[in-house]
């Protein structure tokens, strides 16, 4: 069987260079390329997270954050990267009708292409699920805790189930903010202002989050003096278009948005006053 193994991975290389040439001389027609793996039982973890995953031409991740790697991933890894080509417009071709979808293989049969290995499997059944995965992971991903990607840390290595578990324990916010394009320093920065106010007990959502630092700086509020304001503030007013929460302070001009469903920090922002587009109502 190691022998098997060897011969079939040393082929599957073979055919990613011929693969990888085939690239090289058409530029002028791609966009990029998109993993393709198998739809089946068998398929690593690597592979399965990867499935439909797009790259541009210059190797960087398009709509996620996996980094860009050949096949083969692993001993007998069956993935492929399939070359996308641009549409007639983007060629200069116009008035020309773009080709239709087509179909894919699995093992059940053929499925629409855009079926990926996620979409796939959550098609499956509880047990099937388990089987693929293993029970702690697929219960992981089935109650929400975890998303596929999570599976693959920032290198592309696939997680363990331990390590699944510890980072189900980090707060959603955080966790969607380690699977963003931002720079480190930001990443860092926005994390540091998470915890700081949940410390105090105050939870910044993940939209909030993205913009709090810029719009903190304008306020002219320190971080400990932001937290302080919302320690010490309720809600005065109410969005009367979603029922939102309102703190606003006419003298530091200070306005915080906060959910109505939960209580979570939805924006923090300089507002110097009331205005009737608002739509806030007095409590």
């Amino acid at each position: 069987r190691t022998a098997d193994t060897l011969v079939i991975t040393a082929v599957a290389k073979v055919a990613d260079t011929a693969h990888e040439a085939l690239r090289d001389a058409n530029l002028d027609i791609l966009q990029g390329e998109e993993h393709l793996s198998t739809l089946d039982m068998r398929t690593s973890t690597v592979c399965q997270v990867r499935d439909g995953k797009r790259w541009d031409l210059d190797k960087k991740p398009i709509g996620h954050k996996i980094p860009y790697k050949r096949p083969p991933l692993h001993p007998r890894c069956r993935s492929i990267l399939q070359l996308v080509t641009k549409s007639w417009e983007e060629l200069g071709v116009q008035g020309m009708q773009e080709m239709p979808t087509s179909t894919r293989a699995s093992m059940d049969g053929p499925v629409d292409e855009r079926v990926n290995y996620e979409s796939w499997l959550n098609s499956k059944t509880a047990e099937e699920k388990e089987q693929i995965l293993g029970k702690g992971k697929a219960d992981l991903w089935q109650r929400g805790v975890i998303t596929f990607s999570d599976m693959l840390d920032q290198s592309g290595r696939a997680l363990t189930l331990r390590e699944l578990d510890e980072l189900s324990n980090i707060p959603e916010a955080i966790r969607a903010i380690r699977r963003t394009n931002w720079s480190d320093e930001f990443k860092a920065k926005t994390e540091n202002i998470y915890y700081a106010f949940a410390k105090e007990g105050i939870i910044i959502d993940y939209h909030g989050l993205s913009r709090f630092g810029d719009r903190l700086a304008k306020t002219g509020l320190s971080l400990e003096e932001a937290i302080e304001f919302v320690k010490n503030n309720k809600p005065n007013y109410i969005d009367s278009r979603n029922g939102r929460f309102v703190i606003f302070d006419e003298v530091l001009k200070v306005a915080v948005i906060q959910s109505n469903k939960d209580g979570q920090i939805i924006s923090f922002f300089k507002k110097g006053k009331i205005e009737g587009k608002d739509e806030w109502i007095k409590i």
